[in-house]
């Protein structure tokens, strides 16, 4: 019998993008709140937020067939092309 559990693959790729995103809309305007650079502080910290979302598809990319192998047997074609682009970005 197979064990469904709440978190699962999609549920962590999911989780990583939301919270990329919430960071993109609610804390790059919170943190650059209060400087006289119009634009520069924010771009700067999007540049940041977006290293730090690729290294961490890579890295969840990278973890997901140790620790969910059915999954990974299923749907590799999709975690191959995370990493295959986050290395392109990378790079």
């Amino acid at each position: 019998m197979e064990h469904k559990s709440f978190l699962n693959p999609w549920v962590i790729y999911l989780s990583w993008i939301i919270l990329f995103v919430l960071f993109t809309f609610i804390g790059i305007p919170s943190l650059s709140k209060g400087y006289n650079d119009v634009g520069e502080k924010p771009l700067i910290l999007f540049s940041y937020a977006l290293n730090v979302f690729i290294y961490g598809m890579f890295v969840i990319s990278i973890f997901i067939p140790f620790a969910y192998r059915g999954w990974f047997r299923k749907y590799w074609l999709l975690t191959i092309l995370v990493v295959v682009t986050c290395i392109y970005l990378i790079i």
